[in-house]
């Protein structure tokens, strides 16, 4: 699910599931010129068995397109062939940064207690998309320092940060299981730590699958 530093502070988990889709696949009905946009919602969980110092949470989805062509060519013995890999990430969409103090404000409203949550930083910044109340199990607790920092201690318990967006109806399907070429989509989320603990990654492979319309034509033949 995640890839990080062998260390003592790894979270016992870190993944990111997907609400909007059955199965992490999400379907657009139409062509690319008359399908409706699609909804890509879900939330990025944590579970921390020790205080774990972070300094940022951010989220992308990215789409890759590989190719595997073979060309042509005049060697030194004759005509010959070759295999040239290309690789493009056509398509991202990226969250902004995902505010921890912004995160501990809206719990203040589920559970109506500020006692237990403290911050070094004061940022009033928010994550576009992040629209639903987020639930924790724990609190934030200061760090020691100097000012300016945006670092935060996640003491131990499990947390949820909900993230959503719209992808366009023209948006491009996935393409899997053909030997030279592909086309796939992938969400990313990463744990910004201090300069002497690894970032945590967490991946999750999502498609986009494109359908017919109910009134299409072609069904009715």
């Amino acid at each position: 699910m995640f890839s990080g530093g062998k260390t003592s502070k790894a979270p016992a988990l870190f993944d990111i599931r997907i609400k909007s889709a059955d199965h992490d696949v999400i379907v657009v009905k139409g062509s690319p010129e008359e399908a409706s946009s699609a909804l890509l919602s879900g939330t990025i969980v944590l579970s921390v068995l020790e205080p774990m110092q972070i300094k940022k949470l951010s989220l992308r989805l990215y789409g890759m397109l590989r190719l595997n062509l073979t060309t042509s060519y005049q060697g030194p013995k004759g005509p010959a062939q070759r295999t040239v890999k290309y690789n493009k990430r056509f398509f991202e969409h990226v969250w902004n940064n995902i505010d921890i103090q912004d995160y501990f404000q809206n719990l203040y409203d589920n559970y109506g207690s500020q006692k237990s949550i403290l911050s070094r930083n004061n940022s009033s910044s928010s994550l576009s998309g992040l629209q639903k109340k987020a639930k924790s199990t724990s609190s934030l607790i200061s760090l020691t320092g100097s000012s300016g920092s945006n670092s935060h201690i996640l003491v131990q318990g499990n947390y949820e940060f909900p993230f959503s967006a719209i992808l366009p109806g023209s948006v491009t399907e996935s393409v899997e299981g053909l030997p030279n070429a592909s086309v796939i989509y992938k969400l990313q989320a990463t744990i910004e730590r201090s300069k002497f603990a690894t970032d945590l990654i967490c991946k999750r492979h999502l498609r986009i699958v494109r359908t017919l319309t109910p009134d299409a034509v072609e069904l009715s033949e």
